[in-house]
């Protein structure tokens, strides 16, 4: 079945649906909130920063493995 059938499918369900908890919970799986929270730096863990800064750090220093690299690592570790 394609996205497009799909999502006529749901648009169907939604329409014949008498059920107030199943469209709540369509609702609420969709909604987006026009302002989401984000964390803020100084409410996260030191440890956390502590990770993060030295990610940072790594990065500004050149310490990268290429995604190729690490996909190949991974291929053999997993026999992908």
């Amino acid at each position: 079945m394609t996205i497009a059938a799909k999502k006529s499918r749901l648009i169907e369900l939604i329409q014949q649906t008498k059920d107030d908890r199943a469209v709540a919970f369509a609702l609420e799986l969709f909604e987006v909130p026009e302002n989401p929270p984000v964390e803020a730096w100084e409410d996260m863990p030191e440890e956390v920063r502590k990770g993060i800064e030295r990610g940072i750090a790594q990065a500004d220093a050149g310490e990268l493995t290429p995604h190729d690299e690490v996909m190949a690592m991974f291929r053999e570790k997993y026999k992908e």
